[in-house]
């Protein structure tokens, strides 16, 4: 049985990704995997964070919407 880890960077979506429909059709199992970067959060050398409230606000939805479609499909 094989196992391809597929992580999500910037293409947080399930329906028309590439690299996830590769890892699908290659691997018996794929476990995909999100990473958040503590850098993000922190104040820039000029005294401005990275992430505004709406940026924030909408990767928090799409992370929903990525679990939600990652349920969907099985995935725990």
């Amino acid at each position: 049985m094989t196992t391809v880890i597929h992580w999500f960077r910037h293409d947080l979506r399930v329906a028309d990704n590439a690299a996830l429909s590769q890892a699908c059709a290659s691997a018996d199992r794929v476990l995909p995997v999100v990473v958040h970067d503590p850098s993000h959060d922190a104040p820039t050398p000029w005294g401005f964070v990275r992430m505004g409230p709406h940026r924030r606000r909408f990767l928090a939805d799409t992370l929903a919407d990525l679990t939600t479609s990652l349920a969907a499909r099985g995935s725990g």
